[in-house]
């Protein structure tokens, strides 16, 4: 009698093949696409709650005075908040079909050949979108169309064409005046892409033509269908460019006491040398007390200051991970009381760097963020479709980021 075929053969030889302990799983989330901030960032997988609190005091106690009564008199209790920290979710599946499936109880070299490249992109597309939120503000938009070049035939020309590398053929997309409020009734369906244009292409249907979505036009933002106010607040939230005001309410939290203790320094350089923008906008957060040791720039900005005649810099490769072989360039730059290494990563936003004391983050989540979903045992990764040939493996993740020191760190605007 021949080999009975069960869909936990191909549950065994995935999960050993994607191992966390092996390289390949590092590779997929931080690796082949450059996540240079998600491989780096401190993790803790051991959360639990759908809230997760993180206090921070922003003011000591008060009424010191040289006069004792007087001091006595204004004494005041030292003064704190706690950030409410939603836990978010990111899911992708990936869809093998039974004839693959048989393969894994009866050709397991066969099997992995064709199921790998499948897993491998759902892995590789949760990946993009964690690495791409951790610098965005939780609203889920990763684009805007330009303000000023109106869509033409399905042609989207990006504000900041740097942002193309968020979007992907097939991506479902939402258009909407605003980062936070309701979509308009269309979508926009993902065709082309053009990193070096910085234009994405979209249809009114999947593997449509090329057609503009009914209403989208300059200036609106997009998201992918699903994710828009359900992504969690990455560094442009807990670091906004524009300094909070009164009634600010970032995760419970009212910003607008304390601007600098409670949401990090900004600086505005984007009338300055890039390096001296850099320097000066050091110095702020210094005096705040806060000591970057690493910053994250795009390409373009990471290039323009690594040109600057005024900046000292000195280049190396820097390995922080201790379980599989990854390392990033970077090049140290000193500033003011700062030395830190400086990352170029894709998924951060052309124009911007952000400069983090990195001993005071934390991406935190339930389980590896992301990992295949188990259900009832661990066998049981892969669930068959009713009145189908084949059979669904879903990727996961539940997380959010946190620091315990936003006035360790800043954001700048850069010139480029």
């Amino acid at each position: 009698m021949g080999a009975s075929f069960s869909v936990s053969d191909a549950a065994f030889l995935l999960k050993e093949y994607y191992d966390s302990d092996l390289q390949i799983a590092a590779d997929l989330m931080y690796g082949q696409d450059a996540h240079v901030l998600f491989h780096r960032l401190p993790k803790n997988t051991k959360i639990v709650g759908k809230i997760v609190p993180i206090p921070v005091r922003y003011a000591p106690v008060a009424g010191r005075s040289a006069t004792a009564a007087i001091a006595a008199q204004n004494a005041q209790t030292l003064q704190g908040s706690a950030f409410q920290m939603a836990i978010k979710t990111d899911y992708d599946f990936a869809y093998i079909d039974g004839r693959t499936l048989k393969l894994a109880a009866t050709n397991q070299g066969a099997f992995l050949l064709d199921a790998v490249p499948i897993v491998d992109s759902a892995w590789l597309k949760v990946s993009q979108s964690i690495a791409s939120s951790l610098y965005r503000d939780g609203s889920g938009f990763i684009g805007q169309i330009s303000t000023t070049i109106a869509p033409s035939t399905g042609v989207l020309t990006l504000q900041n064409p740097g942002d193309v590398v968020n979007f992907e053929i097939n991506d479902v997309l939402e258009a909407a005046t605003t980062t936070t409020g309701s979509p308009r009734s269309a979508n926009g369906f993902v065709v082309k892409r053009d990193e070096s244009s910085g234009t994405i292409t979209v249809s009114t249907s999947f593997n449509g033509a090329p057609a503009t979505p009914a209403s989208w036009t300059t200036a609106d933002f997009l998201t992918v269908q699903g994710d828009r106010n359900n992504k969690f607040p990455g560094l442009q939230g807990w670091i906004p460019t524009t300094a909070p005001t009164t009634g600010d309410n970032f995760q419970s939290v009212d910003r607008s006491v304390d601007p600098t203790r409670l949401a990090g320094s900004r600086y505005n350089a984007q009338g300055q040398n890039i390096a001296e923008g850099f320097i000066d906008g050091l110095a702020l957060v210094n005096r705040a007390g806060g000591f970057p040791n690493e910053a994250y720039l795009n390409h373009v900005s990471w290039a323009g200051l690594a040109k600057s005649e005024t900046a000292k810099i000195f280049y190396d490769e820097h390995n922080q991970d201790k379980d599989a072989v990854i390392s990033f360039p970077s090049f140290r730059i000193l500033a003011g009381g700062s030395s830190l290494r400086v990352f170029a990563d894709k998924s951060q936003q052309q124009g911007i760097a952000h400069a983090l004391d990195m001993r005071s983050w934390e991406l935190m989540s339930a389980g590896d963020a992301p990992h295949v979903a188990e259900f009832e045992d661990d066998m049981h990764q892969w669930n068959r479709v009713p009145g189908q040939d084949f059979a669904q493996l879903m990727l996961r993740a539940y997380l959010t980021l946190g620091t315990s020191a936003p006035r360790n760190n800043l954001v700048i605007q850069l010139p480029q």
